[in-house]
């Protein structure tokens, strides 16, 4: 591949990138929203399906990520084998480590919220009667 095909793919990689973000971060939103306004009507099966849906999700989104990220390495080993000089920042290095933290760190706050009902429930105790 030519310079310009592979700087086009970073540029096209870097893309997708924010769009996997994107869909995570809205997925999350909405099972966050949608936890706090219909969470009364669900049962212990509904909120587990939501969670197990919502995680199956969340992996798609988290390997999709990574793949992508993956992807960016190469094509950068691509441009410097063909002796162009590529500057990988720091802040590249950090935006993706805290997006990674970010990611991982929201789908488990965004499951708690959805589990957070069931597990404070009160156990059925029994009642005794108290005479005076």
């Amino acid at each position: 591949m030519s310079e310009f095909e592979l700087r086009s793919l970073l540029i096209e990689y870097g893309s997708a990138i924010d769009a996997q973000f994107n869909f995570w971060l809205t997925a999350t939103f909405a099972v966050v929203v949608a936890s706090h306004i219909a969470g009364h009507h669900f049962n212990r099966w509904g909120r587990g399906g939501v969670v197990f849906l919502y995680l199956l999700a969340c992996m798609v989104f988290y390997f999709r990520y990574i793949s992508t990220a993956d992807l960016i390495t190469s094509a950068i080993y691509a441009l410097r084998a063909l002796d162009v000089e590529v500057e990988i920042t720091k802040l590249g290095l950090y935006t993706r480590f805290t997006r990674q933290i970010l990611m991982l760190g929201g789908t488990v706050f965004a499951v708690l919220i959805v589990v957070r009902p069931t597990l404070l429930k009160p156990k059925k105790t029994e009642q005794i009667a108290v005479s005076e």
